[in-house]
């Protein structure tokens, strides 16, 4: 099957890729996790922000990493052989992720990931947000129901996929965001309400050079309503925007991260248990948290690269 960079539609400026990365000393990391591990557990409503970078350990390659597919692009280099998103097995950060929502400490996670992994892993599908879609879910928008599938859906562009819903017979469109889709309005509209919510925000494998979901991190050390602004943690080997408004950054791999970061607060990593989706339409974010309005709307935001690393745009 086609990747999903080759379906993306191949004409954008990709921004800067290859930014040099960098890795700290063990010392100083566990140091860093420790007061991770401290805010973590002070925290009321932390949430968890991930990119491509939680996936290059299971073999899914990231896009502006020395190596990604965006990089290699630039550079005008042959692509690499990649593992396809459904032969995929969800990482260390995947499964820690998963049991920091089950114990309570991280309520919600926002993703702008399209690779299926964080469903794969068991996450609770009304625990998450897939602000630019998935590669394994189709949508009926007569009986506005979800189906998530085994298999990466062919199409993409939130366009038919020539598939009929099994409840209602309907048309099925797939929910893969293409650069010039506009994103889906229910998964938007509840990850900006997670990242005002939040206390504590983790940024984790990504360099949040996507707009605007790499500007969402900044409502979080807003008041907002809060009583004091929330605080942020960047996780990622290259630099990023927010370095400078991060409580705490770390440059360090993310599963080795997460490892010294469940051993700090005393959570097993579970093991991964595969399982097969079923025809059974998927509980999704605001039919999960009770939002009784019409659903899969997209509003009027595409997918956009920072070219300048500031964090002063209006959101």
């Amino acid at each position: 099957m086609t990747s999903y960079a080759a379906k993306l539609i191949q004409k954008r400026d990709k921004g800067l890729c290859g930014d040099p990365e960098r890795v700290d000393d063990d010392g100083v990391v566990r140091a860093q996790v420790a007061e991770l591990a401290r805010l973590v557990r002070s925290s009321r409503h932390c949430i968890v922000h991930t990119g491509a970078g939680i996936s290059t350990s299971a073999g899914v390659h990231d896009f502006r990493g020395p190596d990604g597919v965006w990089t290699r692009q630039q550079r005008k280099l042959p692509p690499l052989h990649g593992v396809a998103f459904g032969d995929a097995v969800p990482t260390i950060t995947h499964m820690a992720i998963v049991a920091l929502v089950r114990a309570g400490l991280v309520k919600h996670v926002v993703s702008q990931n399209v690779d299926g992994l964080h469903v794969r892993s068991g996450l609770p599908r009304q625990h998450l947000c897939e602000v630019h879609g998935t590669a394994f879910a189709e949508w009926c928008d007569q009986c506005q129901c979800e189906f998530r599938r085994a298999d990466e859906v062919a199409t993409i562009g939130l366009r038919p996929t020539g598939n009929a819903c099994k409840r209602c017979g309907g048309p099925l469109r797939d929910l893969l965001c293409d650069w010039d889709s506009n994103l889906p309005q229910d998964e938007v509209e509840y990850a900006i309400e997670q990242h005002r919510m939040a206390d504590l925000a983790i940024c984790v494998g990504t360099s949040l050079r996507i707009r605007p979901a790499g500007l969402w991190p900044l409502r979080t050390i807003r008041l907002n309503g809060k009583k004091e602004p929330g605080r942020i943690c960047v996780i990622n080997l290259q630099k990023t925007h927010l370095d400078r408004r991060c409580a705490v950054r770390i440059f360090a791999r993310c599963d080795h991260v997460f490892t010294m970061l469940m051993d700090e607060l005393g959570v097993d990593i579970p093991k991964w248990v595969a399982m097969l989706p079923t025809d059974t339409p998927a509980m999704t974010t605001l039919a999960a948290q009770g939002h009784q309005r019409p659903r899969r709307k997209t509003v009027n935001l595409t997918t956009t690269v920072a070219i300048l690393q500031t964090d002063k745009q209006a959101l």
